[in-house]
């Protein structure tokens, strides 16, 4: 969650790149970039301008920034042992400067690791590696080729965890069994993921004030899961008395394969810049769960579901930044995001499409546009002093599972939901201590829900308006000798529109705190690191499935401490 907003509310990007699943602008970053991959994330917490590419900005975005090429020569070689039986072996490679005229530089990562998991067989084993290669043509040009690939196999079965009875009895790390007869064998649940991500990037100053910025990329995520689906109890969890068929688990695949280009150009001139270009992606997705034997992965003759979809997003984009004076800019932007959707539907058991009249297939296209313009102010109080102001609007498509209805008919298209977000901060810094504070509000239509109506179709309707509100604020104050202090703190409300056509009104969005504390102590000496830090969650609710706010979660606390030489 990022700001009261849950997963596929905002925007997740790696090296500006977005990235998310086809069928909703979900993510998966743990499957493409492990932590070996990453040296830094750039959290935006605004809507960005019309120029901030990607599917759901109005909720922020989140940028994982990769490892940069070191300019000296350097081979490290990693093993590290941990509990549960935990190990790692890693091999770190940084060329240097080399090639004609030290133009290249070259940045390799190898590692594997393997570990028991803390609870019972939950199994997991990573193979990954990336390489990032850098050629400065001149003084201007830069090219960059990045590509990383991560082999993943665990056993974490697909529904929730253990019953209280079996933690009981078990202990508080049961989750699978050893013991074939049992629904929760471990050897009945397994999936294997296999991801990569590659692009390759330019960067140019082309004089007179012109700048290119390209980036040509492609990803895959591949996971191919296995899992044991006998009877479930109350909220999803295992049953003991869940029994074995030839159809009680689900050989189940979710694959895409993404193409695409970013562009942007943009022309500094004496009284403002000009940014204009182009988000171009074509995705191709495979998904299916059919009912299977889990003794012997024999799969039943019909699916549960089975489609094949492409889809095709174009952003393009302009905005004009216009210095007013020498300390304030005004900006204005357009983007428009538009999105096609080719979707083939295969007959199945009736779980979702059903037999479609005898027909193998049935195909469905979608089109969704929306404009979104975005305007902001900054002034610039003092040369270390600055206030900004911005609005932005956003858009989220609707899901894929639009089309998982009887026939896969669907009477009415539903539009993208929009979002309108305001905002305004102030950011000041001296030698000593940097403070950052802002004030935002987001009006959210909110996605689709479905229900069955009386004749047993699909119905999808929005859940109502929302409004996210709150203020931020960050510190970090340098006292001396190595000491440094880190303040975060946040206050906000995140709660569905009231009035009488809304029967949720008033109530608070799921897994949004009302506030969050945060203080950090480092200090740094010759070869001493050493750190503390202490974030506070405050109170939120979480629904049950049917009502909103029907749960209270009580504030809690995260502490790090950490201490290196």
């Amino acid at each position: 969650y990022f700001r009261g907003f849950k997963d596929g509310q905002y925007t997740m990007q790696a090296d500006g790149i977005p990235f998310n699943d086809t069928n909703d602008p979900t993510h998966h970053s743990w499957a493409f970039f492990p932590s070996q991959f990453i040296a830094g994330v750039d959290f935006d917490r605004s809507p960005g301008s019309a120029a901030s590419i990607g599917p759901t900005n109005f909720g922020g975005t989140i940028d994982l920034l990769s490892r940069s090429v070191a300019y000296t020569p350097d081979i490290r070689a990693t093993a590290s042992y941990g509990s549960f039986n935990t190990r790692m072996l890693a091999l770190d490679i940084d060329s240097g400067q080399f090639g004609p005229g030290k133009n290249s530089s070259l940045t390799v990562n190898l590692h594997q690791m393997l570990s028991d998991g803390y609870q019972t067989y939950n199994y997991q084993k990573r193979v990954a590696g990336f390489i990032k290669y850098q050629y400065r043509l001149n003084d201007r040009t830069t090219f960059t080729v990045f590509s990383g690939l991560v082999d993943l196999w665990a056993n974490t079965p697909n529904l929730k965890g253990p019953s209280r009875a079996q933690i009981a009895e078990f202990g508080d790390n049961y989750l699978l069994s050893g013991d074939p007869s049992q629904p929760n064998y471990y050897g009945y649940n397994f999936y294997h993921v296999q991801t990569d991500f590659s692009y390759i990037g330019v960067t140019s100053n082309l004089g007179h004030g012109w700048k290119l910025d390209n980036k040509v990329y492609t990803y895959r995520y591949w996971n191919k899961q296995n899992y044991n689906n006998p009877s479930v109890g109350a909220n999803g969890l295992f049953s003991t008395t869940g029994s074995i068929t030839a159809t009680s688990a689900v050989d189940k695949l979710n694959g895409y394969r993404k193409v695409g280009d970013i562009t942007t150009l943009s022309w500094e001139m004496n009284r403002g810049i000009l940014r204009t270009g182009l988000w171009f992606e074509w995705a191709y997705t495979d998904r299916y769960q059919i009912p299977s034997d889990p003794r012997t992965w024999v799969d039943a003759p019909k699916s549960n579901f089975h489609e094949n979809f492409i889809t095709k997003s174009l952003q393009p984009f302009v905005e004009y930044e216009y210095r007013v004076t020498h300390d304030l800019s005004v900006t204005a932007g357009m983007k428009v995001a538009q999105y096609g959707m080719n979707l083939t539907q295969f007959a199945d058991n009736g779980k979702t499409v059903g037999s479609l009249g005898g027909a193998p297939s049935v195909f469905h296209s979608a089109d969704y546009r929306a404009w979104m313009p975005s305007v902001d102010a900054r002034y610039k109080i003092r040369t270390n002093w600055t206030a900004y102001a911005q609005f932005a609007t956003g858009s989220n498509i609707p899901p894929s599972s639009v089309f998982d209805s009887k026939g896969a008919q669907v009477a009415v298209l539903p539009r993208p939901t929009a979002v309108k977000t305001y905002q305004v901060g102030s950011i000041v810094k001296f030698n000593r201590w940097t403070l950052d504070a802002d004030a935002y509000y987001s009006h959210f239509q909110n996605p689709y829900s479905s229900y069955l109506d009386s004749a047993g179709e699909s119905f999808f309707y929005q859940t109502g308006p929302s409004n996210t509100k709150g203020i931020e604020a960050e510190s970090n104050i340098l006292i001396g000798h190595g000491l440094s202090v880190y303040l975060n703190g946040t206050m906000g409300s995140a709660k569905y529109q009231g009035g009488r056509n809304y029967p949720n009104g008033g109530r608070w969005i799921a897994s949004a705190p009302k506030n969050t504390e945060a203080i950090g102590l480092t200090y740094q000496v010759k070869n001493w690191d050493m750190g503390m830090f202490n974030k506070r969650v405050g109170p939120m609710y979480n629904d049950n499935g049917t009502i909103n706010q029907a749960v209270a979660i009580d504030p809690f606390n995260v502490t790090n401490l950490f201490m290196n030489y």
